[in-house]
């Protein structure tokens, strides 16, 4: 969602990254002091929405900050990047964790909740206006999409039962998984190597594998049918540009462990 939408306005001065960065701390600081003005005593769901929100906001802000630093930064200059941002990490919790119980020795909590948010505060203006930006940011729907596609498209559905007087454990179900197609690199079986491509894209084809598995005490027993649509696929699959991929096969195994 960062990566695709555009804050409106904001976006074209500050540029992608620092807009979106801007519109998560300016509701960070906001619900950070609705958190320490609410009351957990009398109205502890409205306190548990804000702390939710501002643990939203605060996740996104981390996205945000590190896609920031990719695109900032050099090559060479990635690894210290990494180092400083979890270096600030830490510090931000010192500060945010021992640093406030410190000052609730001189202040009520309503006023640490306000000072953190203060400090935020001048923190975004430093991020939004003396750091530099770089506006070579490009969106596409395949950033939006695709990691959902693969989260989906990459489970088990199954069933577990037990039977015969709670013996026998059984469980049974399918593997479900789809590759989006790449660029794979080449394999030459003459050298025993891997060399880069760019003619043929291979994947974008479902793998369905149907499995059994079967425990009775120190006995495990396991079936497991493989790439049982390969004859749905057209014959089309591919490990490698010109190699294929396996084709459907049965496995099994045993495992019997011994006690004395």
């Amino acid at each position: 969602l960062l990566d695709n939408y555009n804050v409106p306005y904001f976006h074209k001065f500050l540029g992608q990254r620092k807009s979106w960065l801007l519109l998560i701390q300016l509701n960070l600081i906001l619900f950070i002091i609705f958190l320490g003005y609410s009351d957990p005593v009398n109205n502890l769901e409205t306190t548990a929405i804000f702390a939710l929100l501002v643990s939203f906001f605060s996740a996104s802000q981390d996205i945000v900050v590190d896609a920031y630093r990719i695109e900032i930064l050099d090559d060479d200059s990635q690894g210290a990047g990494a180092a400083m941002t979890q270096f600030g990490y830490r510090i931000g919790g010192l500060m945010a964790g021992a640093g406030s119980l410190y000052l609730t020795l001189y202040f009520d909590w309503e006023q640490v909740f306000l000072i953190v948010s203060t400090i935020i505060f001048f923190l975004m203006i430093l991020i939004i206006f003396v750091i530099p930006s770089k506006n070579n940011h490009t969106s596409s729907n395949r950033n939006l999409i695709s990691p959902f596609k693969e989260f989906v498209f990459r489970n088990s559905f199954y069933i577990t039962e037990k039977i015969f007087n709670n013996v026998l454990d059984i469980q049974s179900g399918f593997n479900f998984k789809i590759f989006s197609s790449f660029y794979a690199n080449e394999y030459n079986p003459l050298i025993s190597s891997f060399h880069v491509q760019n003619s043929k894209k291979i994947g974008n084809f479902p793998i369905v594998d149907f499995f059994i598995n079967a425990k009775i005490r120190q006995t495990r027993l396991f079936f497991v049918f493989e790439h049982i649509n390969s004859s749905l696929s057209g014959n089309k699959f591919f490990q490698t540009p010109s190699m294929p991929y396996r084709d459907s096969n049965f496995r099994f195994g045993l495992t019997w462990n011994l006690f004395n």
